[in-house]
């Protein structure tokens, strides 16, 4: 009022305001720093990221800007591109690609495109040695992944010195396409990078967001690391304080439904540049408050915040939080705030704590694998953790995929992943006993024989630094034809479509032509006549629509995959003895046999869904003479395996021990 004196001002208001000022002080110095080192390091990554090309030994690396990044051999490096068969031109083409996200053929490869005037045989070799033979296609040019006869990982090419693509034109070889490469390992480091950064850098490619206002002012915004000064001391301020309490707990509850929402809404009306602001005037002052020990301060600082966006994107939200509490009483003005404030100090959805976990799928959110298994097994956990553990799903191929998920888990990027062991090259050797042909009858029986292999102490070799929480034998490959087969002696040489090398080696022993045709082109391939087939499981049936370009069955145990569900052991061993205990009761063979189940509906399903169709189709049961005999051609492929792995005879002795066990009922 007019005329009225202010109030004195107490040694204690005197002490706020030099802490307020002091914290301002501190706030600015460090925030401009932060926006200059923020501002020079995407002046740097935008010119180096930006689309364009580069050459790197022989590679010419094409960056689009994307997540998607091409390389084909540079002009230099070609000695042949073209040549003439039977009067026309021929000619190959020869790419690598790394794709964050299913764009083109779901991961990186290894890519070939060969066109010929007429349908002739093609055969690669890699420094003079054969990888595979398959037909050509005149119009259009089918391409063919390589892939999988380079272990199924596109670092398999990087040994390779000449690479050459040969037609055989009435008896005569013709070399059609000849190219000497060099710094391959290099050339795929930089496209990973390129195509890696820019999904770090648009996040929202990831189909996920993220649903913190922290995280996102902090990394997506500004471009500082997960565990930043700001993050770090938040957390520590979150999980010491706000969890040491009930009322803190609640809080945080609270804010699981909350955040989402607002920031939901904040995204959709184009605002996220308030989350800039948010960083200078909240953030990093509330993140100094908490390293200084000053409790009170985060929750005084966060108040205003949080009033105002609760009242600018969840009114009614606002409104019902302001009238009662969870018990259904009154609650004060003041407490509500504390409650929003606190619960934005959770960041539940970006936790990096060792008591939260990130589980990359390295599959699409609605895939039967993820809908079915993998959210189901993760949900579990998080039932049984609250308070404990959390499993932070993470769908999709951006964050990881098959080709990297295993560099992912081992860089900390995600604590656990899925994946197919084939794509880690050289590291699982003894573990491919489950990969041969005529092995376990079904995925579970495979499955839970592989984990009681592994806990008997066979595998150590392989598994020292990792802790698996889930093996699995996928299910066997069968052969699936457009015509039958003359006879059941030989496959007559049938042109077969594989999508790995063991069951292509096993398809050449037993008369057959493996094609490296993408699995995504099989019905396309089949249904052209540039294949007869494919020899793979029936688990592929419903994606790809096999029952419409094929009739005739052969049901055997041909080559399968090996997958797992794992972290690295210095997680296990960094968790709690409570997220312990809990993670263990989701582990191991129980949860292998319930994984290679649910690979066995799969493959019921596929194979009920077809014969359903009501059309004209054969299913073949080899007889025991035939099985014998087909047994009997595929020896060799078996002792090889065992020769050439450390352990072999040894390792196969004990799997196909755990196997009769599991047939005798034990």
């Amino acid at each position: 009022m007019p005329g009225t004196k202010p109030a004195p001002r107490t040694r204690g208001t005197l002490l706020r305001a030099t802490r307020r000022r002091f914290l301002g002080l501190c706030a600015a110095a460090m925030g401009l720093a932060r926006l200059q080192r923020a501002h020079a390091q995407a002046q740097q990554q935008g010119d180096f990221y930006a689309p364009g090309t580069r050459t790197v030994g022989s590679w010419l690396i094409n960056y689009f800007g994307n997540i998607a990044v091409n390389a084909t051999p540079t002009d230099q490096a070609l000695v042949t591109r073209s040549a003439q068969v039977g009067g026309q031109p021929a000619s190959a083409r020869l790419e690598l690609d790394y794709v964050a996200t299913p764009l083109r053929y779901g991961n990186s490869a290894v890519h070939l495109t060969v066109n010929t005037p007429s349908v002739l045989p093609v055969k690669v070799l890699a420094d003079g040695r054969q990888v595979t033979t398959f037909p050509s296609s005149p119009e259009p040019p089918l391409g063919h992944q390589l892939t999988g006869f380079f272990g199924n990982d596109v670092s398999g090419l990087v040994p390779v010195k000449n690479f050459k693509i040969v037609i055989t034109d009435r008896g005569t070889d013709v070399t059609v396409y000849e190219v000497n490469l060099a710094s391959t390992d290099l050339a795929l480091n930089l496209m990973s990078a390129l195509a890696d950064r820019y999904a770090t850098l648009h996040p929202q490619s990831q189909n996920q967001s993220n649903n913190c206002f922290l995280t996102t002012a902090c990394v997506e915004l500004l471009g500082l690391e997960d565990d930043c000064f700001e993050l770090a001391a938040l957390r520590r301020y979150r999980d010491r304080v706000m969890a040491a309490t009930p009322r803190g707990r609640r809080a945080l509850a609270a804010y699981e439904r909350l955040a989402p929402q607002i920031l939901c809404e904040m995204r959709r009306r184009g605002e996220e540049h308030l989350l800039l602001r948010l960083y200078f005037t909240h953030i990093l002052p509330s993140a100094l408050a908490a390293r200084l020990g000053l409790r009170r301060w985060p929750m005084r600082i966060y108040r205003a915040m949080m009033r105002r966006f609760i009242s600018r994107y969840r009114p009614a939200l606002h409104a019902r939080c302001a009238q009662k509490t969870e018990a259904g009483m009154p609650m004060r003005r003041g407490a509500v705030l504390v409650l929003a404030a606190a619960a934005l100090l959770a960041c539940s959805a970006a936790r990096a704590d060792e008591q939260s976990l990130m589980f990359a799928t390295t599959n699409i959110g609605t895939t039967n694998i993820n809908t079915l298994f993998m959210h189901p097994w993760a949900q579990a956990i998080n039932d049984e953790g609250k308070g404990v553990i959390a499993i932070d799903v993470r769908d999709g191929t951006v964050i990881a995929n098959n080709a990297n998920y295993y560099d992912r888990v081992m860089s900390g990027v995600v604590q656990i992943s899925w994946g197919l062991q084939s794509t880690v090259a050289g590291k699982f050797p003894r573990s491919d006993v489950a990969t041969l042909p005529f092995m376990a009858r079904s995925s579970e029986e495979g499955s839970v024989a592989l984990w009681r292999l592994y806990a008997s102490g066979a595998l150590d070799e392989e598994y020292g630094d990792l802790h698996p929480m889930i093996l699995a034998a996928l299910t066997p490959a069968g052969i699936h034809m457009a015509h039958p087969l003359k006879s059941l002696d030989n496959l007559g040489g049938a042109k077969l479509i594989v999508a790995s090398k063991v069951n292509g080696d096993a398809i050449g022993l037993l008369g057959g032509a493996p094609l490296s045709i993408p699995l995504n082109e099989m019905y396309e391939s089949i249904q052209r006549g540039i294949a007869d087939g494919a020899s793979v499981a029936w688990t592929s049936f419903n994606p790809f629509k096999l029952a419409e370009v094929t009739n005739y069955h052969v049901e055997v145990r041909l080559a399968t995959s090996v997958g797992m569900i794992f972290m690295t052991k210095k997680t296990y061993d960094a968790l709690s003895p409570a997220a312990r205990a809990i993670l263990d009761r989701h582990s191991g063979e129980a949860q292998s046999r319930l994984f290679g189940r649910y690979w066995d509906n799969e493959r019921r399903s596929g194979k009920e869904v077809t014969l359903a169709r009501g059309d004209k189709r054969t299913v073949v049961e080899l007889t025991p003479e035939q099985a014998t005999a087909w047994r009997q051609k595929l020896e060799p492929l078996t002792d090889d395996w065992a020769r050439a792995t450390p352990d072999g005879y040894k390792i196969l002795d004990a799997y196909k021990a755990q196997l009769a066990k599991l047939q005798n009922g034990s």
